[in-house]
């Protein structure tokens, strides 16, 4: 008997303890859940927080890239087009009555043109911009427009039967030789031009090669002296992932070659 009343007691000795040590613990406990509740809220609130400034970044960039994307449009697209035909009017020969109207029927062209990309540039500030034909056909079009301006141009363009299927892309590409064909008439004075695409093994391949003045292609690579143009075609072709290589020398023109990803 005396047994069992030693294994009560220290069985109620036990339950006791435990009892004790469970209410001096709840405490901590309790305020070590509060604690981690209170850590839990502020981390939540700082990851709100961050999420908030992340969101203003992200417009900020975006409105920067915007802006950038203007400005390149400005001068690769509407500049380009304005100094055709400015050469194209300055080197009427009055004259040569029959070569002087088809000139000024080429200004008249790329200036309505012009004005055609400047409502396009408005698209842009809304984020609409594509190009609403197939990129072949884009080509063939900028190809006529400098052969009409008086321009001996070749052209092998091989993807003049492909669809329309990148419009955001091939708006951007379309700029880029835009910009390359304005680089010769502006500065290469070449007398002979050639174009030629195609696409093989999901790439566009552009090679485009004149006779012009030629350059120093070291001096590309210096952002200092680099021209707002190159400097331009490459940052579109970044944005593409594409590559690009130029092979030039003073007085024996320049040849370019482009791949970019099109798949």
């Amino acid at each position: 008997m005396s047994f069992q009343n030693s294994d009560l007691f220290a069985i109620i000795t036990i339950v006791s303890i435990t009892i004790l040590i469970a209410g001096i613990s709840m405490p901590f406990f309790v305020v070590l859940y509060f604690r981690k509740k209170r850590l839990h809220i502020e981390e939540k609130m700082k990851m709100n927080e961050q999420f908030k400034i992340d969101i203003i970044e992200t417009n900020h960039k975006a409105q920067a890239q915007l802006m950038q994307s203007i400005a390149s449009d400005l001068h690769d697209n509407l500049g380009q087009t304005l100094s055709l035909s400015s050469i194209t009017l300055s080197s009427i020969n009055l004259e040569e009555i029959q070569k002087s109207k088809t000139k000024i029927d080429a200004a008249l062209s790329m200036i309505n043109n012009t004005i055609k990309e400047t409502r396009d540039l408005a698209k842009l500030l809304y984020g609409e911009q594509t190009l609403e034909k197939p990129l072949g056909e884009a080509i063939e079009e900028l190809a006529l427009s400098l052969k009409t301006g008086g321009y001996n141009l070749t052209l092998n363009n091989q993807i003049l039967e492909a669809d329309n299927l990148f419009p955001e892309k091939d708006i951007i590409i379309l700029r880029i030789l835009q910009e390359i064909m304005n680089n010769i008439v502006r500065h290469a004075h070449a007398t002979h031009i050639e174009l030629n695409t195609q696409i093989a093994m999901g790439n566009l391949s552009i090679r485009v090669k004149d006779d012009g003045l030629g350059f120093d292609p070291e001096k590309i690579y210096d952002q200092q002296k680099i021209g707002i143009g190159l400097h331009s075609i490459q940052r579109r072709i970044k944005l593409l992932a594409g590559k690009i290589t130029i092979h030039s020398t003073p007085l024996k023109g320049t040849i370019i070659n482009i791949q970019i990803p099109y798949t």
